[in-house]
C-alpha cells in the first residue's frame, strides 16, 4: 500500500522496538521515530535483551542495528 500525496506515516498506535548497541544511535532512532508519531518505543542495546523483551511484549515494528556485538547480530 503506497502513500497518496499528502499522506504521512503515522506510528502513533504502533509498538516499536529499537535495538542498537550505541546509546547515541538509540537516542537518534527515538527522535526519528517520534517524528513519525511513535510514543515510548522499547529500547534495547543487545539482541539477547530484545529477545527477552519480545517474550513479554508484542511489537509491530522492530529496527535492529545490522552489526550488533555478541552471540547474535541484526
Amino acid at each position: 500500500m503506497a502513500l497518496q500525496d499528502g499522506e504521512k506515516v503515522n506510528l502513533e498506535r504502533a509498538s516499536v522496538l529499537l535495538v542498537d548497541a550505541n546509546p547515541r544511535g538509540l537516542d537518534i532512532l527515538v527522535q526519528v521515530f517520534a517524528g513519525f508519531g511513535a510514543r515510548n518505543p522499547h529500547r534495547c542495546a543487545l539482541a539477547e535483551e530484545a529477545q527477552e523483551l519480545l517474550k513479554r511484549v508484542d511489537v509491530d515494528l522492530i529496527v535492529v542495528e545490522a552489526d550488533l556485538a555478541g552471540e547474535m547480530d541484526g
